[in-house]
């Protein structure tokens, strides 16, 4: 069933194997709104420690995943809005931080709406409701961690295909997507991606004024977890899919993703382009694919792929632009 109103998410604490901490499967009437802490795991702990303490946890009991913290699965009038305060920690090695799409359906997410001055540091006048251009908003942090070696984490998924293989459309209406704070995606011999934007998502523009930071690290060889991926590592920062239909991405911000020196798997991509339909790339930020540490002392220095921008399996016309970020009167913005 849906509901009529808006959805506010408070405090969720949930240590939930195979579960979602929070799962909206209706349709929304009014807004999603979330404002405070949201920590998710299917796991026996969520910090990770040297190895010889890793090796005493259990393959397939204590690394047991979780599904997403917030899963948004049905249609909003009023948009999704992460509030400042909001802080969303996922622990697992599926699922994302924030999930939003729904198996062989079509949802559409309307422009973010909320009461008057809500999550502003200085109030306007008026008593009027604040609307945003985006349909979604994130002004808060989500945080993915694989912290078991072999678990594949994502910080923000929007659209893709289910386990069934069934599409999962997703239409964000105005400008789309922006986030102006921190979306972050960490994993041990395993893929991190920041932001996915998947098949079937319509959006006009992904928008980067935060920080969008995904970090694959080498794992431990002896600990008995997912020993066979040691080293396969890969790091995207955004990935938008074949199938996407995404005008333009514009990053004033950073958009980083980094792999460990002598690391073996798929390397660093900042930002992957699949999708035809992006027209341009406008970057007044960074866009970084590097080195995050150095190797471990008993593996050779390998030096792992780095791309900044991967538009190979784009076969459209792609603009993509550099330029210095200017203020409201066209002075360069240091």
């Amino acid at each position: 069933n849906g509901v009529t109103g808006d959805v506010e998410i408070g405090l969720v604490t949930a240590r939930s194997p195979g579960g979602h901490g929070v799962s909206l499967e209706g349709d929304i009437g009014g807004g999603v709104r979330l404002t405070t802490t949201v920590e998710v795991s299917g796991y026996r702990t969520t910090t990770r420690t040297i190895s010889e303490l890793m090796a005493l946890f259990d393959e397939g009991d204590d690394n047991l995943d979780s599904g997403s913290a917030i899963v948004i699965a049905g249609s909003v009038v009023d948009g999704v809005f992460i509030a400042r305060n909001a802080d969303i920690q996922l622990y697992s090695g599926s699922g994302a931080g924030i999930d939003i799409g729904r198996g062989g359906e079509t949802i559409t997410i309307g422009t973010a709406t909320v009461p008057d001055d809500f999550d502003v540091l200085e109030a306007d006048e008026d008593d009027a409701e604040d609307t945003y251009d985006y349909a979604v908003v994130n002004r808060g942090t989500i945080n993915s961690r694989g912290i078991f070696d072999g678990k594949s984490t994502t910080g923000f998924l929007i659209g893709g295909r289910d386990d069934q293989g069934q599409l999962r459309a997703v239409i964000l209406a105005g400008d789309g997507f922006l986030n102006s704070s921190n979306i972050l995606a960490r994993s041990f011999d395993a893929e991190a991606v920041g932001l996915r934007v998947g098949e079937g998502t319509q959006a006009d523009t992904i928008n980067n004024e935060g920080v969008i930071d995904a970090r694959s690290f080498i794992g431990y060889s002896d600990d008995d977890l997912a020993d066979t991926s040691y080293r396969q590592t890969a790091a995207f920062g955004i990935i938008l899919d074949e199938g996407s239909a995404i005008r333009q991405l514009l990053n004033s911000g950073d958009i980083i993703a980094s792999v460990q020196e002598g690391s073996l798997g798929g390397g660093a991509t900042a930002v992957r382009i699949d999708s035809d339909s992006v027209e341009l790339v406008l970057n007044e930020g960074l866009i970084s694919a590097g080195i995050g540490a150095p190797a471990p002392t008993d593996i050779d220095d390998t030096d792992p792929t780095r791309i900044a921008i991967d538009a190979r399996n784009h076969d459209g016309g792609l603009t993509i632009r550099q330029q210095r970020a200017v203020d409201e009167n066209g002075d360069p913005v240091d």
